[in-house]
């Protein structure tokens, strides 16, 4: 029989059945109180506007998941059905304390009783909400097509009003919207979103903060494209310098500067000139280097403007400096004869001097020497008689010649010496002294030549023509 009963399978399962059923007839009939811990109970704020209507914000600083914890205790049958939602948990915002501390009050379903509130207290924090009103900066992004700039630029509005908490309010230091004009070289109009930066350069989210209040977050821009290039400086002299001075040149510090502006205005012109009409290069004063600075803004088409201001004032150099006069001295040794006739004889007066009289720059004139102003008179095609040379000179660029230099030599005929002629010929000297009493010379040559020396420019131009003639004379 024992054995009968522990080897039958379907009387166990027949037993745990039954025991089951036992069980259930057991707490049916005797339903005992339990405890239990409901957490996430969503927690309700009542009377918000006590806080907003002071113009202050909040923000829960406890419990962080705005939920409430508490141990209940009732009849098993009804605790272990209890969930977080059947609790109405709820804090007055008009019994906050100055401290930030509201009680939590919670309100159970019948048959539950609070043991105990594990959340008891929300803590809250108050901020005052503040206002103003920030100017907006447009912002491009990217590089404009190659010769043109941008140019005046427009955003509308031009200042919003930004409302948040004060915290918030403090940090923004930038008010922004950023243009792409990469490429561009056309007039841009387009709406852009409006961005908040605080002073570390990073961006304050306001789409995600309800807190924060903007009066416009997407704004009209328009940019106008300028048109630029590089123009030359075209610069015009006035006025002569002065007698006994020389303009040696100008010199600008910078040739060309860029300016910008409509295309059309910019197209129009091809350089930036400075006419002789301003006297702003005038030379009729100046007696010395002289530096002249130019305001080009003077000078630039309606409509147009530098691309950088900094390029506004150019110094333009004018060098003006004065002459010198160097009087030099030929003895007739330094003079090279040149094609003297092989058939006649030639006499001059060696203790003759010629005056060469040099105008210039003070280092020109004094770096000069004799032997490479090559002084020398060609005799070719000079028949007999006294005849008046003009010395040939090689003079440097840069150095004027003011007087006429000539001297005179005798050609005769070629005779033969004999003891006859010997006795009754006249010497070089008395011949060459016969010859200037025949020409009715009144002075020697060293008188006419220091005379020649002290007259003016004009005076040796007439009398060198005269000379010319005179020596034509003398050659027939």
């Amino acid at each position: 029989m024992k054995k009968k009963l522990t080897n039958n399978l379907f009387l166990k399962i027949l037993s745990v059945i039954f025991a089951f059923f036992l069980w259930l007839v057991v707490v049916n009939i005797d339903d005992p109180d339990v405890t239990d811990i409901i957490v996430g109970i969503p927690i309700t704020i009542i009377n918000e506007e006590k806080i907003t209507e002071q113009g202050q914000i909040y923000h829960i600083e406890f419990p962080v998941n705005q939920s409430g914890s508490i141990i209940v205790k009732g009849a098993r049958s009804i605790v272990d059905k209890l969930k977080p939602s059947d609790i109405k948990a709820t804090v007055d915002f008009s019994d906050v304390s100055s401290v930030g501390a509201v009680t939590i009050n919670y309100t159970l379903p019948d048959g539950v009783q609070l043991v105990t509130k594990r959340v008891e207290m929300m803590r809250i924090v108050t901020e005052a909400m503040k206002s103003d009103t920030f100017d907006v900066e447009i912002v491009t992004k990217g590089s404009t097509a190659d010769g043109y700039l941008l140019g005046d630029s427009k955003v509308s509005p031009n200042r919003v009003r930004i409302t948040a908490p004060e915290s918030i309010l403090n940090l923004i230091k930038k008010v922004i919207v950023e243009v792409d004009v990469d490429g561009i070289s056309t007039d841009i109009a387009t709406q852009s979103k409006l961005h908040l930066y605080d002073g570390n350069g990073k961006e304050i989210n306001y789409a995600e903060n309800s807190n924060i209040k903007i009066s416009a977050t997407t704004l009209n821009v328009s940019i106008s494209m300028l048109r630029t290039q590089i123009k030359p400086l075209q610069l015009e002299l006035s006025g002569e310098v002065q007698d006994k001075y020389r303009f040696l040149g100008m010199k600008c510090d910078v040739s060309e500067v860029a300016v910008k502006g409509l295309p059309a205005k910019v197209t129009s012109f091809s350089t930036i000139t400075i006419p002789a009409s301003s006297k702003e290069l005038d030379l009729s004063e100046l007696t010395e280097e002289t530096e002249v600075v130019i305001d080009l803004n003077r000078y630039l088409p309606e409509g147009v403007s530098l691309r950088n201001e900094a390029d506004r004032y150019v110094t333009v150099t004018l060098n003006v400096q004065p002459l010198f006069e160097r009087e030099i001295y030929l003895s007739m040794n330094e003079i090279r004869m040149e094609n003297v006739p092989v058939d006649l004889d030639l006499t001059y007066n060696r203790e003759a001097i010629a005056l060469v009289r040099l105008e210039g720059l003070y280092d020109d004139v004094n770096a000069i020497l004799t032997d490479e102003m090559n002084p020398r008179v060609d005799l070719s095609n000079l028949g007999e008689g006294v005849h008046r040379l003009v010395v040939s000179l090689d003079i440097p660029d840069g150095v004027e010649h003011l007087n006429t230099t000539d001297i005179y030599i005798t050609l005769t005929q070629h005779i033969e010496e004999t003891s006859e002629t010997s006795e009754t010929s006249e010497t070089p000297e008395e011949a060459f002294q016969n010859s200037l009493e025949s020409e009715n010379s009144s002075t020697s040559f060293v008188e006419e030549s220091e005379q020649e020396g002290t007259s003016t420019k004009e005076e040796n131009e007439s009398e060198n023509s005269s000379n010319e003639e005179d020596g034509l004379e003398s050659g027939e």
